[in-house]
């Protein structure tokens, strides 16, 4: 299974961050270009704890479940699937910034340990190890990617 602390992988996903463009078209979802890009930017701080979020309270009730579910296999993520209420991204920001940014937090996570993220609070999954984080981060990167064709 790909995870994202595997520096080759981490290698691939920022050469198609590169691939992005400002004009790059979502193939599904509400997100523009740059949206996705401080989406998944935010949403990595989660993993390396730098942003805490309040557990939803259905995430309380099925969010392990959920996670086994997605974890479980090279399953890709679905198609519009739901969207933590805080990593929904209003306003401009700027395309070049963001996607820099994008591909030092991509290079940094190549460098990381897996034991770095055990015990970070996911808001709809809860606490999760470090593989739990690993393997979720790509796939979620590897979804927005796509969604945008690279």
């Amino acid at each position: 299974m790909s995870n994202i602390l595997d520096k080759d992988t981490s290698e691939v996903l920022i050469q198609r961050v590169r691939n992005l463009t400002q004009f790059s078209e979502a193939r599904w979802g509400k997100m523009d270009v740059v949206q996705m890009l401080v989406h998944c930017n935010e949403s990595s701080k989660m993993a390396i704890g730098t942003k805490k979020m309040k557990r939803m309270f259905l995430g309380r009730i099925f969010g392990r479940i959920v996670l086994k579910k997605t974890l479980k296999n090279d399953v890709p993520l679905k198609k519009n699937s739901p969207t933590v209420p805080g990593l929904i991204v209003k306003g401009r920001k700027d395309f070049n910034k963001e996607k820099d940014d994008f591909i030092r937090v991509l290079s940094t996570l190549g460098m990381m340990k897996i034991e770095d993220f055990n015990d970070k609070v996911h808001p709809f999954f809860g606490k999760m190890t470090g593989r739990e984080w690993d393997v979720l981060m790509y796939k979620h990167f590897d979804h927005h990617l796509k969604q945008f064709g690279v």
